[in-house]
């Protein structure tokens, strides 16, 4: 079942230039997303997670990304939809992720809600907030609820 929120969204190239400005909605899959403009005929942008190359989350009501292809999108203006839309879309994400990045070694032993701290090698504190954790034959994920997921191998 895809999930789907109205926004509006600005696509920019590489040297920060508009190259499109749409009011419509986004419509999360379990592999992709499209953004699409309002009106029937508007087919959308397709992206798929694993084109994704960084994610920003800026202020109160903005995501930021960017693409292997250089395209730069700027999500905004989710009235007061925002942080439920940032939790299904992390938490679709993160399922991709887990998924395709090998992350989940073996079968799922026990499962548990929690909290993550992630300690850097000059002990700086990333905290990672509430987050599901997967215990597996060979590895823990660890499933942010609004961060990137990561595996910890045994």
């Amino acid at each position: 079942m895809a999930l789907s929120y109205n926004l509006k969204f600005r696509k920019l190239n590489l040297f920060q230039k508009v190259l499109l400005e749409k009011e419509g909605e986004i419509v999360v899959d379990r592999h992709a997303f499209r953004l699409k403009g309002k009106g029937a005929n508007d087919q959308g942008e397709l992206i798929y997670f694993a084109d994704i190359k960084d994610l920003t989350v800026n202020g109160d009501d903005q995501l930021e990304f960017t693409t292997f292809q250089k395209e730069r999108f700027v999500l905004s203006s989710f009235s007061n939809l925002f942080e439920s839309f940032l939790k299904d879309f992390y938490r679709v994400r993160n399922e991709f992720l887990a998924e395709n990045l090998l992350m989940k070694v073996g079968m799922l032993v026990k499962e548990y809600d929690g909290a993550a701290d992630v300690i850097d090698a000059n002990n700086k504190v990333s905290n990672k907030g509430f987050s599901r954790l997967q215990f597996y034959e060979g590895s823990l994920v660890v499933i942010p609820e609004m961060d990137d997921a990561f595996a910890i191998y045994y």
